[in-house]
């Protein structure tokens, strides 16, 4: 049986070929790569490519207009409803489109190139969680860490689905909250960073998808331990970078998102997509969700206080709060850069617990995802994202069921990592 076995550092470079191969054979074999998604993110690129500001709706409309109606990227809706086409182009944040423009600069189009490339976001999540949780003291070295791991960071149903089969860019925020973690470092012997990479990182994962803003407190903790140096070397990067990202599109891009901050949280009327509030009564959701919110919240900062939780899993439960429960109108991609991120973050507490989480994730979502790539409608019971709804209230359960025993048990300044 020995001879079976894989040491750490062969299991890396077999996590890479699984992923590169798995994702090929995906994309190269595929006759769907116009998608909705995707399409959007196509034509906010070509506006970059075309110097062509996508938040200043008034500026250059002769080209903004010509862009608009030539059926590269958005379909012919565009052509008939400026508002939507402004709406969406202007989406994301300064970080998501100046990489579209990269994207669609080297592509020149080509939509199965641009999926090629989106999915390295897949490989440098697998790489980052890997080297983050053997940080965390997990070697990697069983069958049975391996095998979770792999299904984890390249089998995991949801981003299968939502990542690959319809193309998205979610996992590269995904990979910069865990290069956020893993340059912090978890634990005394954790190796020093280069404070300007640090910087780095924690501005891209703002100005990317705004979820690195979740981890300020664990980046603020980092730097105050630090030579003052070397804190103004990181503030110093991240100033930089989010300046020379903003200076170059109209800073009406503040506006626009909060505009769709609110639309999500606290103006939201209902729920939709992944939401798990779509699964109940309109009347339980407006009184639930503060309810579960507070309570939520209240057991991350009783067990940080305590200290039987660290403060990289206190900003990761933080995270998860605000995008599966506080938000209710995200989609699965969405959903899952917190999602995954937590599940990879609890390694820093337990190791059982990690691999309870993992394990049971899997188990549940195969089934469903299985249902949703053969387009079954079995589990359309509200819309056709129910099925990711229900996946990701498993998601919340399990995590509270894993995470409660951690938080409000015995008090313990270093808490145990299982075995």
């Amino acid at each position: 049986m020995s001879r079976l076995r894989i040491t750490a550092a062969r299991f890396f470079w077999v996590i890479i070929l699984l992923v590169g191969a798995s994702r090929a054979a995906v994309i190269l074999t595929s006759h769907d790569d116009a998608q909705i998604d995707l399409s959007i993110y196509q034509e906010t690129g070509q506006l970059i490519v075309n110097r062509v500001d996508p938040y200043d709706f008034a500026g250059n409309r002769e080209k903004r207009t010509a862009l608009r109606m030539d059926g590269h990227g958005v379909g012919d809706w565009a052509k008939t409803d400026e508002a939507a086409y402004n709406f969406y182009v202007a989406g994301n944040l300064p970080g998501s489109s100046a990489f579209y423009g990269l994207i669609e600069w080297i592509t020149q189009g080509n939509l199965r190139l641009w999926r090629l490339i989106l999915a390295l976001g897949d490989m440098a999540v697998a790489v980052l969680a890997f080297l983050f949780v053997r940080q965390c003291g997990l070697a990697l070295e069983t069958p049975l860490d391996q095998r979770l791991f792999a299904m984890a960071a390249v089998f995991y149903p949801s981003l299968i689905y939502w990542g690959l089969i319809r193309a998205e860019d979610k996992q590269f925020e995904t990979a910069l909250l865990l290069a956020v973690a893993l340059l912090i470092g978890m634990g005394a012997k954790s190796p020093r960073r280069p404070a300007w990479l640090v910087g780095l990182t924690f501005a891209l994962s703002i100005l990317f998808k705004a979820l690195g803003v979740f981890l300020t407190p664990l980046v603020i903790d980092y730097v105050r331990r630090r030579p003052w140096r070397e804190t103004a070397i990181a503030a110093f990067v991240a100033a930089l970078v989010a300046l020379l990202l903003c200076s170059v599109f109209d800073r009406a891009f503040f506006q626009l998102m909060f505009a769709r901050l609110t639309v999500g949280t606290v103006a939201a009327g209902s729920a939709l997509h992944a939401s798990p509030w779509q699964l109940l009564p309109q009347s339980f959701f407006h009184v639930g969700r503060p309810l579960v919110v507070v309570a939520l919240s209240g057991m991350l900062l009783a067990g940080y206080v305590r200290g039987t939780i660290d403060l990289l899993n206190l900003c990761a439960g933080a995270l998860l709060i605000a995008i599966c429960i506080a938000t209710v109108t995200g989609s699965m991609d969405r959903m899952n850069m917190a999602m995954i991120f937590a599940m990879f973050s609890i390694a820093s507490l337990s190791h059982a617990g990690w691999r309870q989480l993992v394990a049971f994730n899997v188990c549940v979502q195969l089934p469903i995802y299985a249902i949703m790539i053969g387009r079954a409608g079995w589990l359309n019971f509200v819309n056709g994202e129910t099925p990711d709804a229900i996946a990701t209230l498993l998601f919340l359960v399990s995590y509270v069921w894993v995470m409660a025993p951690l938080a409000l048990g015995r008090k313990n300044l270093v808490p145990s990592r299982g075995v």
